[in-house]
Order: C-alpha cells, then structure tokens, then sequence
C-alpha cells in the first residue's frame, strides 16, 4: 500500500505543486533560466581513466580502462529585481522556479509541506553552495563538502572582485563539522556572514550561483583549489614519507592489526582515524610519497599530494568506486588497487558503501616487496 501511495505521489507531485506556484526545473532548464547572468565557464574535461588489475591478483581487472567526461563547471551572478530565496536544504527559488544546480531538486520535497518558520532575512548579496538534504550516506561527508561546496567557492573567488567576495553572505544547509570553518576562513569568509539555510530564509536582488560535480570533478576545480587553499598553508618538507590512512568507522580494515604488524615492517606510518586540522591534513597528503589505505573520504586529500606519490586503496570487493584513480591520474599520481574475495551479486548498494574489508597480509607484503625496491 505505501508503494502505491508513493507512486501516486511521485506522478501527481509536480502538478501539485505547479498549483502551488512553484516549477521544479531540470538542470537544463536551470542552465537557460541563468545563462544572462553568466560570469565564468570551466569547459567539460575528457580523460581516459587507465585500467587497474588487483595488486593480489594480477588476472582480475578492477578498473576497465575507459573514457570519463567531468561536466562543465560555471558561476552565476543573478541581479534582477525579482527576489530570490533558499528552500531549506539550499535550493535556490526565484519566481516560484526551484532551480536544479547540483544532483537533483529532490531535497526540496522533503519539509515543502511543513510551515517554514526560518527566521527571514534580506541581505544586500548571498552565495549559494549546496542543495541537498545531509543523510549521512549518499550527502554530507567530506568529499561533498571539498568537491562541491569549497570547490564552488574557490570558482566563485577566481570569478568575483575581491571587494565583492569579502563582503557577501554565504547560505546552505551547514555540515556542522570543524572543518567547515577553517575552510571558510581560508578562503576569506567572514563566519558572521555564514548563515544555515535550514534556520535562515536568506532573499537577495543579488545571488551568486555555482553548480556542484558529479563523481568526477572538472580538473579546472582541483586546480583552483590548490591555488587558494595549498599555496595558504605552510607545509615543512617532510619527504619521503610512507603513511597508512586508517578508518574507524565503516569500511574498516577487519585484520587491521595484523596490516599494521607488516607496514610498519616497511617504514609505514599510521595515521590515526581522529579529527585533524586542514592544515595538518595537506601536510600529511603533500608530504607523503606513498599512501595505502581502505577506500573513503580522507583520500580527497589527494588533491594536495606531489605528482609521483603513489596511492593504494584497499577496497571491499562490493563497492569498488574509481574517483580517486581518476584524481591520481588526473595528478600524476601512480594508483595501484586491491581487494580479496569475490563479488556478490545479492547485495545492496547501501550495505556494499558500508561493508568493512578483509586483506591478505601475505599477498600485499608481496606486492610492496616488488614495489618499495
């Protein structure tokens, strides 16, 4: 019956809400609707992902090599004397067109039947950096914030006058992490200029705008990002430098004891699953000459790394993502990748995102003796 209804729900939603005067655009729509308010243009990058065979098994292939395209990245600045305004989860509405400008406008859906009892507030400017709702799975983490929100920023920095930029409000529904701030402060945002869309209805003449990636960020945006965000920190030289990324939370290393008894045999140094600063965070990527570690969201780092540092991620064999192959390629990175055991075909994408990881000790002391020569 809640299928059915759900349905019913899905077809019927939009022209409900055309009646209650709002159009939910498509990205196309969206990129129409923004294109006299054009300012900058990153153009779509083509990249040729190479193809990766299992470090504990050379016969089987982990990455096919393959062609992959990273949108094209741009910067609005809207200024017309129709108002605009942020849905709750960041959606940016003006004249009743919820407009899409990273994954989808399905976050507005999920509170558009509570009152909106935010406080209003009129500013004189206002960016917009993200429209999605935070589930803690597939919205929320690291990588969204680096890859969407503070590559936007870094966008919209390189596009606006500096003048403009340090003196504009920022809204979108806040991650409620420490490293938000030091981001922000890095890139010259003044903290009482950063309200929470879920708590604040910010309403501008004036809104600049930029659209967020998909698992492939435009090379342009990693780019900027070293630009404002490496060349800020000072980094003391520490090279040569083996590390290990441990996690503690899902996807962890089942036998990671008995991993960390044969690193530590090859000079690895563990790096510890707790909260660090950014600034220690590019220190320990850029100083690093070989990174191992299970797949997850600390190896966005990467885009601080030298060319030439090597990156192995350990994967489960369920869920075995390649956008850190294509940061590493995309760098100049050497990439090697690994998993045991064989892939199930009855298992769901949310449990595979979370299922830890089993390595053969054996296997990889082999591999990083053919390798670490």
């Amino acid at each position: 019956m809640r299928t059915v209804l759900k349905k019913l729900y899905d077809y019927f939603r939009k022209p409900i809400f055309r009646i209650r005067g709002y159009k939910l655009f498509n990205w196309e729509d969206t990129k129409v609707f923004l294109q006299p308010y054009l300012v900058n243009t990153y153009l779509e990058h083509n990249f040729l992902l190479p193809e990766v065979r299992n470090a504990a098994n050379p016969e089987q292939v982990v990455f096919q090599e393959k062609n992959v395209t990273a949108d094209a990245m741009y910067v609005w600045n809207y200024k017309n004397d129709h108002k605009g305004y942020l849905s709750k989860y960041g959606s940016i509405i003006i004249q009743g067109n919820v407009l899409c400008t990273d994954a989808s406008v399905q976050s507005f859906f999920h509170d558009i039947w509570k009152p909106d009892r935010r406080i209003k507030k009129q500013v004189p400017a206002f960016i917009t950096l993200f429209s999605q709702r935070q589930d803690g799975i597939l919205f929320g983490g690291y990588y969204d914030f680096v890859f969407i929100i503070v590559a936007k920023l870094c966008r919209m920095k390189d596009s606006l006058p500096e003048k403009d930029f340090s003196k504009i409000f920022v809204s979108y529904p806040i991650f409620q992490t420490a490293y938000e701030k030091e981001f922000l402060t890095l890139l010259g945002i003044k903290m009482e200029h950063v309200l929470d869309s879920k708590a604040y209805q910010l309403t501008s003449n004036q809104i600049t705008i930029g659209n967020g990636c998909g698992w492939y960020p435009n090379f342009e945006d990693v780019l900027l990002m070293r630009k404002h965000i490496l060349n800020k920190i000072k980094i003391t030289p520490d090279t040569g430098k083996r590390i290990y990324i441990s996690r503690s939370c899902r996807r962890k290393i089942i036998n990671e004891e008995e991993l960390i008894t044969l690193l530590k045999k090859f000079d690895f140094t563990i790096i510890e699953d707790k909260p660090r600063t950014i600034a220690e965070q590019v220190s320990i990527y850029n100083n690093a000459d070989f990174i191992i570690g299970p797949h997850g969201a600390s190896f966005s780092n990467v885009i601080w790394c030298r060319p030439g540092t090597y990156l192995m991620e350990l994967f489960s064999p369920n869920y075995m993502p390649d956008f850190f192959l294509y940061l590493s390629a995309n760098l100049g990175m050497r990439y090697a990748a690994m998993f045991e055991e064989s892939r199930r075909s009855d298992i769901n994408y949310t449990d595979a995102l979370l299922e830890d990881i089993y390595i053969s000790v054996p296997q990889l002391e082999n591999y990083l003796k053919k390798t670490l020569v």
